[in-house]
């Protein structure tokens, strides 16, 4: 069995358990979700989206001290210099996610001797070309312009916030990218499942779902990278560009895979999936790789944009003005 911290009012949500019989600290398998339990046991394959910074804090509501992974750690500077006080811990955020590893509580932690020389030493590389890839300075924000201290505090607001939505896809991709930020790619996945179950065609979380699943389950991540492929000519939640960034970085990856499965893993999206998905399937022109020009490149991100444009459907039009990439070779007039 796999214990990792959770949040009760995150499986609430998720499965419609009442909070009373949901344990205090649950278990992994409380999580509803295919991929969640193979994810927390292979949690060491998958990248993690910022370097580990691992500080001594204490717990208010029990009084155990342990050590937490604080991921990324954003200082707001000018407010703690505005402001003229000693007391920096007010002005840190973290993105690492971690609750109590003794009582599994949030929010109310005792700052530490070793965490408060970590934030000072920090503040010494200010304005400075040294300054560490854990630290930034400024104020960190969700995706509505909400600020919030810890992880946690911003699980409990999307949670929230999901909970008057009457199930809105978007924002449980925004949970996700919560989760996965913070260290958790198990809560993340679980996440990004149920986000795909309102909305099967959400393409930033079947991007996500792919890209967890990558070093680990293979043809399981191409077929969510597929699904992203199909389902990307109807996302509005991005602009253009970005869209054609994503989409890119998904097909850098069904590349690598085709190539590591020696061909058995698809770059391009089997026709069936287009029925399951109820999705129309292109013009055998739109749909062939062969009307592309020149080769693809892993290490230039820009050599797949061809490609990603063919999916975006007319939302490519959108790019005007921009550099555009769709190349289509001219069709042959027939000799009368």
């Amino acid at each position: 069995m796999v214990y990792l911290n959770i949040s009760p009012l995150l499986i609430n949500v998720l499965t419609g358990r009442s909070l009373e019989e949901i344990p205090a600290s649950p278990n992994i398998s409380d999580l509803p979700g295919s991929y969640v339990q193979l994810v927390a046991k292979n949690s060491k394959k998958i990248p993690s989206a910022f370097p580990s910074n691992i500080q001594p804090l204490v717990c208010k509501n029990c009084g155990k001290k342990a050590k937490y992974d604080l991921g990324h750690v954003t200082i707001n500077v000018e407010k703690y210099k505005r402001d003229q006080t000693e007391e920096i811990d007010k002005y840190i955020q973290t993105t690492g996610y971690f609750r109590c590893k003794h009582c599994n509580s949030t929010g109310k932690w005792e700052i530490t001797k070793e965490y408060r020389m970590m934030a000072l030493s920090a503040l010494l590389t200010f304005n400075s070309p040294l300054a560490e890839d854990r630290f930034t300075f400024g104020k960190n924000m969700l995706f509505d312009g909400s600020s919030h201290k810890y992880a946690t505090d911003a699980e409990e607001y999307l949670l929230k916030k999901i909970m008057n939505s009457n199930e809105d896809s978007f924002l449980w991709n925004r949970l996700g990218n919560l989760y996965y930020k913070g260290g958790r790619a198990d809560l993340a996945v679980a996440a990004f499942e149920y986000s795909v179950s309102i909305d099967p065609l959400q393409t930033e979380s079947l991007f996500s779902l792919g890209m967890i699943l990558s070093n680990i389950e293979p043809k399981e991540a191409a077929n969510q990278y597929h699904r992203m492929l199909i389902s990307a000519f109807k996302y509005t939640r991005m602009d253009a560009s970005n869209l054609r960034d994503l989409l890119s970085n998904g097909l850098r990856d069904l590349f690598y895979l085709n190539s590591i499965s020696n061909g058995e893993i698809s770059v391009i999206p089997p026709m069936s999936l287009y029925q399951e998905l109820q999705i129309e399937i292109p013009s055998s022109e739109d749909s062939s790789l062969n009307i592309i020009e020149g080769e693809v490149d892993s290490g230039n991100l820009e050599s797949f944009y061809p490609i990603a444009e063919i999916f975006m459907g007319k939302r490519r039009e959108e790019l005007s003005g921009k550099k555009v990439y769709f190349v289509r070779k001219k069709k042959k007039r027939k000799k009368k």
